[in-house]
């Protein structure tokens, strides 16, 4: 039996929520060169033996990127800086500053295992789930019938 996370919905939630707040003052702030937070997408899979993150972070390098693995979790931030704040914008869309996405799994996770490739500005994830938290199979004992 899987249990899953049971504050996943409130966590999704509170994401559209951010996104709704981030999207008006977005709006309001058009075209000014005022840093404003960025959001990110993020896809979760999950098998038998890890779990898959991936998240879009286009124009963003490698460097300005960090992961920080904990028991059942996984938090990735990113930097990046604005550029010449000098220049006259006619609109400004292209968001800077920093990015801060944390990702809960429902079982622990192995971090000396982990790895992560970074390729046309999508990160890749890897978080192996501890060897105590993987699925095994049984066996029952007793007797023939």
């Amino acid at each position: 039996m899987r249990l899953n996370n049971p504050f996943a919905e409130l966590t999704t939630l509170e994401h559209y929520i951010n996104e709704l707040f981030d999207d008006a003052f977005n709006s309001i702030y058009q075209g000014r060169t005022i840093p404003l937070r960025r959001k990110s997408a993020v896809d979760v899979m999950e098998n038998d033996n890890e779990y898959l993150v991936r998240i879009d972070l286009p124009g963003y390098s490698k460097e300005n990127i960090d992961i920080t693995s904990h028991e059942s979790s996984v938090e990735i931030a990113a930097n990046r800086t604005a550029d010449d704040e000098r220049e006259l914008y006619q609109l400004r869309e292209r968001s800077f500053g920093e990015l801060r996405r944390a990702v809960e799994f429902s079982t622990r996770i192995d971090a000396e295992k982990m790895t992560a490739e970074y390729v046309n500005g999508v990160l890749t994830i890897h978080c192996p789930k501890a060897v105590d938290a993987q699925p095994r199979q049984i066996p029952v004992l007793g007797e023939q019938s």
